[in-house]
């Protein structure tokens, strides 16, 4: 499409580059690959409790890989108004959300 203003000038389109983001730890790889994932096409959402650098524990966090998430929606969680960001540097366990699982086996009930 070209400006309004100026004729034979295409509007500028703006460039998505992923953010660079730290390595989880290994200790977190490992607790990390205890959970059950759920799926949706291409991205891998692991329910978790996770507990924090500050001794907090947050219920409902989905873990997933952050390329596979920008490639598959095209924008950071950072830029997504609709999600909230739990930065993976300040957390220091990861568990299983049983909360969810416990939504899981009610919805699965429900249905038979």
């Amino acid at each position: 499409m070209s400006s309004g203003d100026e004729p034979g000038k295409m509007d500028a389109v703006p460039i998505r580059l992923r953010r660079r983001r730290p390595r989880l730890r290994r200790d977190l790889e490992q607790q990390l690959a205890a959970v059950e994932p759920s799926r949706d096409r291409r991205v891998e959402y692991r329910p978790c409790v996770v507990t924090l650098n500050d001794g907090s524990r947050q219920d409902g966090v989905y873990l997933c890989e952050a390329g596979t998430w920008f490639d598959y929606w095209g924008v950071d969680l950072e830029d997504d108004r609709g999600k909230r960001l739990v930065p993976i540097q300040q957390v220091e366990a990861i568990e299983a959300s049983a909360s969810y699982s416990q939504c899981l086996y009610e919805a699965a009930s429900e249905a038979t």
